[in-house]
């Protein structure tokens, strides 16, 4: 698509575009910079070794840091964990919904175009799996890509897979949580076979701040979004224009 998005009227026009070609049920995200590619934090070096040795660091010594930390066993709470603290991990952030992802994308890189992004989810799936349907993390077919980086296991699974999640906590509910795992380095978008199933509607720069302000103004916020005591503060310094 080169259609841009340039206001609130041209961002419904894109998103019934994109559901007509695409369907309803699309994962979402929001590139702050056009040039980004589909690929999570652990891969955009494309070094394994580093991503397991920091899943390895994390995964040693985070439990005498926190109450109650996921069992051993349990890699998807681990991965998720560490997803959540911003270490590199091979989870891909998506959305169900286009305003979280909209959001996401012309939250920062005032200087740079961004990027709204569709994916069908059961053609991914369909073509990595033979199944079109959303997996579970729970999945035994996605199983060994959780457990991979956290026990630096030999076998390795070259599939992404689509997946939904348990809702772990407030963040994945007010973002409307979905996820892809990846087990290749390879960008999505240089994924030929999966390329009727990618959309990318882009977003001028020029037109960001106003579509923070109406995301703003219809409730999509940071402390919505990121529903914490920090952010809330920080949301009712920036009201009263009160600096820390």
């Amino acid at each position: 698509m080169n259609n841009y998005i340039s206001d609130q009227i041209s961002f419904v026009e894109a998103q019934k575009l994109v559901t007509s070609q695409m369907g309803r049920d699309l994962f979402w995200r929001g590139h702050s910079d056009d040039s980004w590619k589909l690929r999570p934090s652990a891969y955009r070096e494309g070094v394994l070794d580093t991503e397991n040795n920091l899943s390895a660091h994390f995964y040693q010594r985070a439990p005498s840091r926190m109450v109650n930390p996921p069992k051993s066993d349990k890699f998807q709470s681990w991965l998720f964990l560490m997803q959540h603290h911003g270490l590199p991990t091979r989870l891909l952030d998506w959305s169900n919904s286009p305003l979280v992802a909209l959001y996401f994308a012309v939250q920062s890189e005032p200087d740079k175009d961004g990027a709204l992004v569709a994916m069908d989810p059961f053609s991914l799936n369909n073509y990595f799996f033979g199944q079109r349907v959303i997996l579970s993390d729970h999945s035994s077919d996605v199983i060994q890509l959780f457990k991979n980086p956290l026990h630096n296991s030999v076998a390795n699974v070259n599939k992404v897979a689509a997946i939904s999640s348990t809702e772990r906590n407030q963040r994945m509910l007010m973002q409307s949580s979905r996820f892809t795992i990846h087990g290749i380095t390879t960008d999505l978008y240089e994924v030929d076979e999966l390329k009727p199933y990618i959309m990318s509607i882009f977003i001028k720069k020029e037109a960001k701040e106003l579509l923070m302000s109406w995301l703003y103004d219809i409730g999509i916020r940071k402390s919505y979004l990121f529903p914490d005591l920090d952010n809330l503060a920080d949301e009712i310094k920036s009201l009263s224009r009160i600096k820390a």
